[in-house]
């Protein structure tokens, strides 16, 4: 699996308002069972990591077939950000359009009440 994040990727990180914290650590089996979604963005990881009869995990996975930079090229990591930006967005307008329910909240897409996609997803993150 890919090493840590390295030089390059913290700055486009910071440059499009993200921080890369930490070293990369494993997903527990107990975080895949409680997630709703699972999204996988990367393009060389087997779906057979997630065939579990625990639980129905393969259902919640969500492949973005997104290539890594290797070269550690900042203009090639900006157009990887900007993708998964799009892509991020496109998902948020998705569960809008849907009455998407959790055990901690919802989206409801003509709720009054309703902030903005971002601030809901930080909440849960």
């Amino acid at each position: 699996m890919g090493g840590n994040a390295d030089k390059s990727q913290r700055k486009v990180a910071k440059k499009f308002g993200a921080e890369i914290k930490g070293p990369k650590r494993c997903i527990s089996l107990n975080d895949l069972i409680k997630a709703d979604k699972i999204i996988v963005v990367a393009n060389d990881v087997p779906m057979i990591m997630f065939d579990y009869q625990l639980a129905p995990i393969k259902e919640k996975v969500t492949r973005w077939r997104i290539k890594d930079e290797q070269k550690q090229n900042e203009k090639n990591l900006e157009k990887i950000v900007k993708k998964i930006i799009k892509r991020v967005e496109k998902l948020v307008k998705k569960l809008e359009k849907k009455k998407w329910k959790t055990k901690n909240w919802e989206f409801l897409a003509h709720s009054p009440s309703r902030r903005n996609s971002n601030e809901r997803i930080s909440e849960r993150i």
